[in-house]
């Protein structure tokens, strides 16, 4: 694989700046998933391993498809130019989310009528999570794929600056922990006022100023 050339101080700054937006979307949208979830399928234990279990898979996945791309250096897109791969994905989470959002409300009235069509055994219970799990995947798996890849993303490209690897990794988590705790405030304060559907156009809205 080819070197990968240091990133400028302005592409650096840049780059912290997405990652901690991303950081604050992806634990706001987690907030909001439990919580429609907790709609759907009733607040129960299961229902929020069920979320949790996808929220980590999509992460996960992410994470480990953008890291394989990334040891191959200048020959990809994260390699020559990570900012315009940090914009992509950032707009592809962006994007999945746009598209999944009139899906929720459709999926509380399926899951109600679900719920009382299935019969009350062992197999309807197994069917039935297996159905809660196919569901979340679907509505969940498209955000968290995008945002799963863009820390292993701007933490390589950190390592490409001048200054000491360990420094700018750190500063990496740093900026990208902040954002998520920011995420998760702002998100419960929000939730009462402006909805659920007013919580997941915010964190939207937030995706798509990242992306640009």
């Amino acid at each position: 694989a080819e070197p990968e050339l240091p990133l400028s101080r302005r592409a650096s700054v840049l780059a912290l700046v997405a990652i901690a937006l991303s950081g604050f979307a992806g634990l706001g949208l987690e907030v909001a998933w439990i919580r429609i979830l907790a709609l759907m399928l009733g607040s129960t234990a299961q229902a929020f391993a069920v979320m949790l279990s996808v929220f980590i898979l999509g992460i996960a996945l992410g994470s480990a498809w953008i890291s394989r791309a990334g040891r191959r250096g200048r020959g990809t897109l994260a390699g020559r130019d990570p900012l315009l791969a940090l914009a992509l994905l950032l707009s592809s989470a962006a994007i999945a989310l746009a598209l999944t959002l009139p899906l929720y409300e459709r999926a509380i009235h399926l899951f109600a009528r679900l719920s009382s069509a299935l019969p009350r055994t062992g197999g309807g219970y197994a069917l039935y999570q297996l159905i809660t799990f196919g569901a979340c995947l679907a509505l969940m798996i498209g955000p968290t794929l995008a945002l799963g890849a863009t820390f292993p993303l701007v933490a390589r490209a950190a390592m490409r600056t001048r200054a000491s690897m360990g420094e700018r990794v750190g500063l990496t988590y740093a900026v990208n922990t902040i954002g998520t705790i920011a995420g998760a405030i702002c998100a419960a304060a929000l939730m009462p006022r402006t909805g659920l559907h007013g919580l997941f156009v915010t964190e939207l809205f937030v995706l798509t100023v990242a992306a640009c």
